[in-house]
């Protein structure tokens, strides 16, 4: 009994109230299974000093203890250890705590019950506190149908609360099991069906249609009568439509089939430009409703070029800027190459914009299309000056964007090529001494021992490529001078093979691959360490 380890130095840190409650417990233990109990005051008191740790120690040598007392007794000392970890308890806060607790979704019956117990010990209830166990069990369990159970019946105590909880919570498990059987013995007769009429029907299947790019039966093409939105001829779908281009009254009646209450979901927005001269229509219809001069428009469309987006910052930058005298958040995308405000903010304008029909087409970043309500023109003030600047206008909830050029405009965000630096490398080398000149070896030397019951494995050598071979000598004697690795000239049991990886600046990495080596090492603290740099390093 006497080879019996002690309990490990208490840590004072954290809740200390509870774990001084769990480490005294298990010093109790050890006292009685090493029969160290019946030792003298002095011994024992010895004995918790030395389990307790030094911090303990140190604690200790601030108690105070009576002046005729020389060596106090093992009792006395832990009272004082208690009065250390337990100050003065706010009962107020644990009853709140003890009557608002409730069981979670994820949490056992009996996990709830044992909760609440140890809640109730410091609460100071007395004779009271079965019944307020019992209480707080009915009120705060999750099952609804549990707690109309237990309100019915009549004499209920905590004895019978718990005994019906945790009858429900097994036949919910059986139920459960039992459901799973069932639902198993199910699914494989279900899939032998479908699988037999799969058979038979899979010769009447048109897959990739052609003309709707769908699978279905034969003669039950969905577009068959259909008429496109791209060409407007009939008997197939816009998404497999063979005409290149498109006409601006075509693009008129695309935009008119979407309506105001169309979801859609906003990323990143690209501006598609379907003919030459076709933002100039656009800037003169915008002109003729706003009574804008073209040139009083501080962002207007480039001509003859089309705009996408292939990629967007991963992280989000926002502006408040003040719109039609009201203040909005932006998010500042310059992956976008137009500006986006939601229906929403455009009601919150006390300035109402007017709102002209949109024929441009809006893409997110995924390809999928974004039905425009229209477009306007809203007035910032950003840094004491005034912009006009044109704005998308649409019924989804997605924060107001400002694209690249009304960013660049407003010098919300500046192109940066190039940052420079006067410190050279030879600087922050002379800084960081420390860090550099020095192989990364182990410290001390680690023995990894080997199962006996392991066989040995001698791997074959691989092959190395001819143009590699001067390189992998010129390296093995470069590690060797360095004393990385050394010459085995003797027989081995155990020979892995030599792996190589070529660096980006054409040097060679030497390395191992032991995974025999690896099954046949036994697993302890040093060799788990030793093991995970043996496969790394060389």
């Amino acid at each position: 009994m006497e080879q019996l380890k002690p309990p490990i130095p208490f840590l004072f840190e954290g809740n200390i109230s509870t774990t001084w409650q769990t480490w005294k417990e298990e010093f109790n233990h050890f006292m009685i299974a090493t029969e160290s109990d019946t030792k003298t005051d002095k011994v024992k008191a010895s004995i918790l000093l030395t389990c307790i740790g030094n911090k303990g120690r140190q604690i200790f040598k601030t108690f105070s203890f009576p002046p005729e007392t020389t060596n106090p007794a093992l009792n006395e000392i832990i009272a004082q250890f208690d009065a250390y970890c337990n100050p003065r308890k706010n009962t107020t806060i644990l009853r709140n705590k003890f009557f608002t607790y409730k069981q979670s979704n994820d949490q056992s019956f009996i996990d709830f019950v044992t909760e609440l117990k140890r809640f109730s010990e410091d609460c100071e209830f007395n004779t009271l506190k079965d019944s307020l166990i019992k209480d707080i069990i009915i009120c705060g369990v999750t099952d609804n149908k549990l707690r109309e159970r237990m309100l019915r019946e009549p004499d209920i105590n905590l004895e019978k609360a718990i005994r019906l909880g945790q009858a429900a919570e097994e036949t919910k498990r059986h139920v459960k099991e039992l459901n799973s059987v069932l639902d198993h013995n199910i699914s494989k007769v279900d899939k032998h069906n479908r699988f037999s009429s799969q058979r038979h029907n899979n010769s009447n299947l048109i897959k990739n249609c052609k003309y709707c790019s769908q699978t279905h039966s034969k003669g039950k093409c969905p577009a068959y009568g259909k008429e496109c939105t791209n060409c407007h001829k009939r008997n197939h779908f816009a998404k497999v439509c063979l005409s290149s281009r498109k006409s601006i009254d075509e693009i008129n009646k695309y935009n008119e089939e979407f309506s105001e209450d169309s979801d859609f979901v906003i990323d990143t927005i690209s501006r598609e430009v379907i003919k030459n001269d076709f933002n100039i229509n656009v800037c003169n219809e915008i002109n003729d409703l706003f009574e804008f001069d073209l040139d009083e428009l501080d962002i207007t469309c480039d001509k003859e070029k089309s705009y996408f987006i292939n990629s967007i910052s991963s992280e989000s930058w926002f502006a408040d800027i003040i719109t039609n005298g009201k203040n909005v958040s932006y998010k500042l995308d310059t992956g976008a190459q137009v500006n986006i405000i939601p229906k929403n903010i455009i009601k919150q304008f006390d300035i109402k914009p007017k709102l002209k029909r949109a024929t441009e087409k809006l893409t997110a970043y995924n390809g999928s299309n974004i039905a425009v309500m229209g477009k306007c023109i809203l007035r910032l003030f950003h840094n004491n000056t005034k912009y006009n600047i044109l704005f998308f206008v649409v019924d989804i909830d997605t924060s107001p964007i400002l694209g690249l050029k009304t960013c660049d405009h407003l010098q919300l965000v500046k192109l940066c090529l190039q940052i420079q630096n006067p410190r050279t490398c030879s600087d922050i080398v002379e800084e960081f001494s420390d860090c550099f000149g020095e192989i990364g070896c182990l410290k001390n030397i680690y023995r990894i021992e080997t199962d006996p019951d392991v066989k040995p494995v001698i791997n074959s050598p691989r092959k190395i490529p001819h143009a590699l071979n001067e390189k992998l000598k010129l390296e093995l004697q470069r590690m060797e001078k360095l004393h990385i690795i050394e010459k085995i000239e003797k027989p081995t049991d155990w020979l892995n093979s030599l792996v190589i990886v070529e660096k980006p600046n054409g040097k060679l990495r030497i390395c191992l691959d032991p995974r025999s080596l690896n099954k046949a090492i036994k697993t302890t603290l040093s060799n788990a360490y030793c093991r995970k740099h043996y496969s790394k390093n060389v």
